[in-house]
């Protein structure tokens, strides 16, 4: 038979143990802002431009983040746990860093946000998602918040407000992408390209070049001829829109050989290549001239700034992407790449066909 001091015991801890699941069932964490790409917005104590998530308290308590996950992974929701104390109080905001360095604080996190586009999840200590944000394309020094703050709906802000309350959305979205055919691989000439947009009031700016597409560069209005091995670049513009992100598609024309191709395209401005990385487009093809995969990243002379240097390519979060996960290489167990790196009889090759085709150019394996 229980004496009275176990059963007073027993209650109090009853007490508190339904406190502090209370604490998780009606005390919402809630993301109220990120930045995927920041350059010069603002620095973490360090005088580092890191991404950063702000999180937000839905809620009149306290709340401490001990025990708390925030992940950029649906598959691994337990990526980054809090493991010290880190407060929420109510109607304030606390600012992290995402900037894969945990030795620098608890408010530093241990991956990176990709401007590519992801998704953000907060989930308490008994898995339970709190909050979650998917996101595309971001661009640098412009953030994604909610308006109103905590509940609102998610936009671009071009005014970041890292640490204060958030500020009305842009007015505008990006302009939607445009429709391209056919789709890049290896193709005999002539070839025409078109161009084309669901909706009326789109105009399409491309270049041939490798260079940077913008207003002033060629309005499409027919399909375009190519004649040789080409790259288009294109862009869209919208009244009342941001211009849209940068599409690459590379055309081989004429091609005698099937092997496994690598298309490297890099802006005229940044050539010649040399020991300051700088951005480049980066697209495999298997033999058949099918592509595997496309995405941007940064690309260097590896060693002295002689030609017949290996180039190093190097995939960031700054570019969209942080590695490669496809066969490049036959009989190996890993095919994650975060970096690779074109050898000398290669880079010769790229020499060559530099001076043909400008400032494009492609290596083959």
């Amino acid at each position: 038979m229980m004496n009275l001091s176990t059963i007073l015991f027993r209650q109090n801890m009853f007490i508190v143990t339904f406190l502090f699941t209370c604490q998780f069932l009606f005390s919402q964490i809630a993301i109220n802002e990120f930045m995927a790409s920041n350059e010069t917005t603002i620095s973490d104590p360090e005088g580092e431009f890191d991404d950063w998530v702000e999180l937000a308290l839905v809620s009149n308590d306290t709340v401490n983040l001990f025990g708390w996950f925030i992940s950029d992974r649906e598959s691994n929701l337990t990526k980054h746990q809090f493991t010290d104390s880190l407060y929420i109080y109510p109607d304030s905001l606390l600012l992290l860093w995402a900037d894969e360095d945990e030795d620098q604080g608890p408010e530093h996190l241990s991956f990176k946000l990709s401007s590519a586009g992801e998704v953000i999840y907060i989930t308490t200590p008994n898995y339970v998602i709190s909050d979650s944000v998917t996101f595309g394309q971001q661009t640098p020094d412009v953030s994604y918040g909610r308006y109103p703050n905590y509940t609102g709906a998610w936009g671009i802000m071009s005014f970041p407000t890292p640490g204060e309350t958030n500020l009305p959305h842009d007015s505008t979205e990006y302009s939607p992408d445009a429709i391209v055919f056919p789709e890049s691989g290896f193709y005999n000439s002539p070839l025409y390209v078109i161009l084309f947009s669901d909706y009326e009031d789109v105009d399409i700016y491309y270049t041939l070049d490798g260079s940077i597409p913008d207003s002033n560069s060629f309005l499409y209005t027919e399909p375009v001829l190519l004649s040789e091995t080409t790259v288009v670049r294109l862009i869209t513009t919208r009244q009342g829109y941001q211009p849209s992100q940068v599409q690459t598609h590379n055309y081989v024309l004429d091609s005698d050989y099937y092997l496994p191709t690598m298309t490297l395209t890099v802006d005229p401005i940044d050539f010649p290549i040399g020991n300051e990385e700088k951005n480049v487009h980066v697209a495999y093809f298997d033999q058949n001239g099918i592509q595997r995969f496309a995405c941007d990243a940064g690309i260097e002379n590896h060693g002295s700034s002689s030609p017949q240097n290996p180039y190093q390519i190097s995939f960031k979060p700054e570019y969209g992407t942080t590695y490669i996960d496809y066969p490049i290489f036959e009989n190996r167990e890993n095919n994650i790449y975060k970096r690779l790196r074109v050898m000398t009889s290669l880079a010769v090759y790229f020499e060559r066909f530099r001076v043909i085709f400008g400032r494009y150019f492609h290596a083959c394996n």
